[in-house]
């Protein structure tokens, strides 16, 4: 799982930094045309409205990966123990349906998408794939994550623990 996890880092942090360099490389582009020479690329407008479509759900998964999303913690940091274990899951198995939803009309929409874009003709599921391809990876995290905190749970009830160890340091 950790592998999967460093890869999926990687990889989407990778492509969202190049989807948003292309973004701005275009507009900048397009803006020098319009500013020197009165004139544009419309391919470079849609190009970068698309990558700008990509950088936003590439976007979704660095921060779901890195734990940056916004979040109202007003209940859960007073949790402790088994019931922050079971809102927890809770919260990741809701996460899994609306992901579950997300990839299916995802890509549903992303297989009735097979015609082309008005000013590029590049086929316009390149785009809607994007959806999906969060959801995925969105999903693959959140089964990650539900595996970790039973893992965890699991190990921190059943290990031994050294009572006299756990008395100094509580006394400290």
């Amino acid at each position: 799982m950790k592998a999967i996890d460093k890869f999926i880092d990687i990889f989407f942090k990778f492509f969202a930094v190049s989807a948003l360099l292309l973004m701005v490389g275009l507009v900048f582009y397009n803006a020098i045309l319009r500013y020197f020479f009165n004139t544009s690329m419309p391919a470079s407008e849609e190009l970068a409205r698309f990558a700008f479509v990509w950088v936003s759900f590439m976007g979704i998964i660095v921060a779901n990966k890195s734990r940056s999303h916004v979040s109202v913690t007003i209940l859960t940091d007073r949790l402790k123990g088994v019931s922050a274990l079971i809102v927890r899951i809770m919260r990741e198995i809701v996460i899994l349906a609306t992901m579950g939803m997300i990839f299916y009309g995802g890509l549903l929409y992303t297989l009735r998408s097979n015609f082309p874009t008005p000013a590029t003709n590049t086929p316009f599921w390149i785009i809607t794939v994007s959806l999906a391809i969060m959801a995925l990876a969105l999903l693959i995290m959140t089964m990650s994550q539900i595996i970790r905190d039973i893992k965890n749970a699991l190990t921190d009830h059943f290990s031994p623990k050294d009572k006299a160890g756990s008395d100094e340091k509580e006394a400290t």
